[in-house]
């Protein structure tokens, strides 16, 4: 009798300590680490933004940049889904309000953005780029569904390597005032599009129908007196 009670009580106790074990490991990795080639990405990103009002403290304080201030990870895969690089209301683009320019991102933007390879959201709105042209690479984040530039000081024209993003769902571009030049005939491309704005800037010439192709299409903004054709003419080619 006492033998087999022995042998109960062992089961037990093992399979409680295989129970804690388990316990352990679950704790131990309920923080998800984000990946080193993504974290070094954004550590450069870091190096070449001005960021006045210190929003990026956190950015090098923890090696694990899944806890970084305005990052957003994969919760099992540590993967850098989202960046949220805007600088947040109160601001007044149509009353005239004085912005404090002294809280808004500015300097470059830098290309090591293409090493975070899952990245789906980026917003650098709201900021002060200083009229500098929208970069290049941009175009080649084909992971990205949501892209907001607006409000952010960019000048010059839409780099034609945007129209690669077919997977684009939300593009913003409104709000610029120095983006000039025609909107490019390929904007037709991003089939996925259910936002867009390119309002509020300087473009000219007649408004491509090749957006008539995009039949997703939710919401539209092109508010800009010197674009020359209306929206309600726009037709699917």
């Amino acid at each position: 009798m006492d033998g087999s009670y022995n042998t109960v009580v062992f089961i037990f106790v093992w399979l409680l300590t295989l129970s804690n074990v388990d316990l352990c490991i679950c704790n131990a990795s309920s923080e998800v680490q984000c990946i080193p080639i993504e974290r070094d990405a954004l550590l450069k990103m870091k190096c070449h933004l001005s960021d006045p009002s210190n929003k990026l403290a956190s950015w090098s304080l923890h090696e694990n940049c899944c806890i970084w201030a305005l990052v957003v990870c994969h919760n099992i895969t540590g993967h850098v889904l989202e960046l949220h690089l805007t600088t947040p209301p109160p601001f007044e683009f149509i009353s005239g309000v004085t912005i404090d320019k002294t809280s808004m991102f500015g300097g470059e933007v830098h290309s090591s953005l293409l090493d975070l390879k899952h990245l789906n959201y980026l917003d650098l709105s709201s900021n002060d780029f200083a009229y500098m042209q929208i970069p290049d690479f941009l175009g080649l984040m084909t992971s990205l569904t949501y892209l907001n530039l607006s409000h952010a000081g960019f000048g010059g024209s839409i780099p034609l390597q945007f129209w690669n993003l077919s997977n684009l769902i939300y593009l913003d571009l409104g709000g610029n005032y120095n983006l000039k030049g025609s909107i490019p005939h390929q904007i037709g491309k991003l089939s996925n599009l259910q936002y867009l704005d390119l309002g509020g800037n300087e473009f000219n010439g007649s408004i491509p129908h090749q957006i008539g192709n995009l039949s997703n299409l939710i919401n539209l903004h092109l508010g800009n007196g010197l674009l020359s054709k209306s929206v309600e003419n726009l037709q699917p080619i």
